[in-house]
């Protein structure tokens, strides 16, 4: 008896697709033809087709079920997929990990899982920079970011809260003011976690490119008020006079 392509098909649960393309790849052998031309296959097609479905299930990729002689205990690739699952099943938990997190803490989607227990008390602006620092910070990093930011009180973050809603067109003395109020509060927060001072010292990715990385972010996030904060906080850290922008 014969079948053909979509016979096949429904007996092995591979689609007509699937086959010729193992055709195409050398892994099916032609079958026969009826007069009509129509293709006629074979118990052994059949062996064939199910071989390789079981294999791929496991998964080999088409190109080792290929390399594969059947009369062969193929253990090397054996325990190389065993381990590249392994190392999967692994990716995978830690996922599923970092997804409790974020529903734990009701947190976005695209939010690092370092950073969900927060994630209600934070920014449009800090939850847009939080994926940079994610890149950018260790993972001791990420752990005094977000103590940090939790041992805040309420008045730094109040002062925090006029940072984020200053608006673009801000004067030039609310600016002033606003990066003289800031200041302190940075400081204590340096006294009370001393890996601020230099957040990017143990970057992963060195303290150069993180640099840049950060640079550019803040750049995009804050608009020029903020960004003139910023640089006369910097100033005021420094020791040195506050300079105005250049009109």
């Amino acid at each position: 008896m014969a079948w053909s392509t979509r016979q096949l098909s429904e007996l092995s649960g591979v689609t007509v697709k699937a086959i010729r393309h193992y055709h195409q790849l050398g892994l099916l052998d032609e079958p026969d033809r009826a007069l009509n031309g129509y293709k006629q296959y074979q118990g052994a097609h059949l062996v064939r087709v199910l071989q390789i479905r079981r294999l791929s299930q496991r998964g080999f990729s088409l190109a080792q079920i290929e390399a594969m002689d059947s009369d062969v205990v193929h253990s090397d690739m054996i325990l190389a997929l065993d381990a590249q699952l392994s190392a999967e099943i692994s990716r995978l938990t830690a996922v599923r990990a970092e997804l409790s997190r974020l529903l734990e803490h009701g947190a976005a989607a695209d939010l690092p899982a370092d950073f969900a227990p927060m994630s209600a008390r934070l920014s449009e602006s800090h939850r847009s920079l939080l994926s940079v620092y994610d890149t950018v910070f260790s993972q001791e990093g990420k752990t005094e970011f977000a103590r940090m930011l939790t041992d805040q009180d309420a008045a730094e973050q109040k002062i925090s809260e006029e940072f984020e809603r200053l608006p673009p067109d801000a004067e030039e003395e609310i600016i002033d003011d606003l990066a003289r109020r800031m200041t302190p509060m940075i400081l204590n927060s340096r006294k009370k976690h001393p890996w601020a001072a230099s957040p990017i010292a143990d970057s992963p990715q060195g303290v150069v490119k993180a640099s840049e990385m950060l640079a550019h972010t803040l750049v995009d996030v804050y608009h020029p008020a903020q960004i003139q904060v910023l640089g006369r906080i910097d100033s005021l850290l420094r020791g040195q006079p506050a300079t105005k922008p250049r009109t």
